[in-house]
């Protein structure tokens, strides 16, 4: 039985092995409950560690700079490249492994860390999180709020609710070689309006708009 994963060393196995098997595996146990509680840790220590590092960042910079951390493609791509993905335990219903999807890996890693959680407590999951996260955490201090708006608005929505953002023209007036777009986005109960004489523009300030409206720039 596997017992160690990314350097640490498990006292309950078992922990790791529920920790990696995906629902469809059909077993008597799975990792959504450790994935619950794995979410729950990351957050925490992801949030605690660029406040104590970041005493320059406010609430909305921090906000920016955890959410492209914690969100469900960052981790997914941390558990495939430091090579947890290879060890999820799935069943023929979830497909070919080149065809999961980036759930199975987000879930995977957050229950490794829900696992470690409960195997050795907090100060152990921490050390387990600022490892593995290191260069996502760094790049997020580093980039603060220097990434464009668009892609800003997605990694929020990835972190949050889920829903993706949804761009529509609203208007489109003024002569060919002077056009002004008017576009609006939402994403759940939230939206903002902007306007560019291209639509990547429009999209861009219309992003930028959302963001400020919940005080995240």
């Amino acid at each position: 039985m596997l017992t160690s994963i990314l350097g640490y060393s498990f006292r309950n196995p078992s922990l790791l092995e529920e920790a990696l098997t995906h629902p469809s595996a059909g077993r008597p146990f799975d990792n959504q409950r450790l994935e619950f509680l794995g979410d729950a840790v990351i957050d925490l220590v992801v949030a605690r560690h660029l406040f104590e590092k970041c005493p320059e960042f406010g609430e909305g910079k921090m906000t920016l700079a955890k959410t492209s951390v914690v969100n469900g493609r960052a981790l997914a791509k941390r558990a495939v490249s430091c090579g947890i993905g290879e060890l999820i335990i799935a069943g023929k219903g979830l497909g070919n492994q080149s065809t999961w999807p980036e759930s199975a890996y987000r879930d995977a890693y957050e229950a490794v860390v829900g696992a470690v959680y409960l195997d050795s407590g907090f100060e152990a999951a921490r050390s387990f999180v600022l490892e593995s996260l290191a260069d996502e955490i760094r790049g997020a201090i580093e980039e603060g709020v220097s990434k464009d708006y668009k892609s800003l608005l997605l990694e929020f929505t990835q972190a949050g609710s889920g829903e993706k953002p949804s761009y529509e023209v609203v208007s489109e007036g003024g002569p060919a070689h002077d056009k002004i777009f008017i576009i609006t986005v939402k994403t759940g109960e939230l939206s903002g309006r902007g306007e560019g004489r291209t639509k990547k523009e429009a999209e861009q300030r219309a992003a930028e708009d959302l963001l400020r409206s919940v005080s995240l720039i």
